[in-house]
């Protein structure tokens, strides 16, 4: 029988065997790997990258885990997919941040360029308004969102039940209309 992935961890995070955390680790990273690579390229899916591949976003999410630069984050009582998950996804949105830095607003704007700064503008308040909600909850509408994962996916890598996703998920739906409806747009 294959040790759980927080028996792993538990392995990992002793640090008195060097051999069993350097197999504990690659047998964690083994098992998750092809849903890594999966999270990476949903991630980049439809954004303009000039050479990011999603096997280096996958390379920079475990070399953070390796360098316990996120492990040590990871509370053991959690399912450890979704945790990997969300460190994939911010791996990705960073490196696409480097390589596409804010900067200021051309003044000769054509057409296109206004739609790209309207589209720019819509970006920021949804992320504005993502930022004022829990991580679990920002986990569940990447999940169902962005990685056009199943409900009943969403639920069992949540480790919650079906209802309870669609029950979230409508009322964060409700929450965020009602947010960006009070939100004053910019013009």
């Amino acid at each position: 029988m294959e040790p759980s992935d927080g028996e792993l961890i538990r392995r990992i995070r002793e640090p008195r065997d060097p051999q069993s955390r350097k197999a504990a680790l690659t047998q964690l990273l083994a098992r998750h790997h092809d849903a890594m690579l999966r999270t990476a390229t949903k991630t980049l899916a439809g954004r303009a990258v000039s050479g990011l591949q999603p096997e280096d976003v996958v390379q920079q999410a475990i070399a953070n885990v390796l360098l316990g630069v996120k492990l040590h984050r990871f509370d053991a009582g959690r399912r450890f997919a979704p945790w990997l998950a969300t460190v994939v996804r911010n791996v990705a949105i960073d490196l696409l941040r480097e390589q596409h830095p804010h900067g200021p607003l051309n003044e000769q704007a054509t057409p296109a360029r206004a739609d790209d700064e309207m589209a720019s503008v819509a970006r920021e308040r949804v992320e504005d308004l993502l930022a004022g909600i829990s991580d679990e909850d920002r986990t569940l509408l990447s999940l169902f969102y962005l990685e056009q994962r199943s409900a009943e996916e969403v639920a069992n890598l949540l480790g919650i039940e079906l209802r309870q996703v669609y029950r979230r998920l409508h009322r964060l739906r409700l929450r965020l209309r009602s947010e960006a409806a009070l939100t004053p747009q910019a013009d």
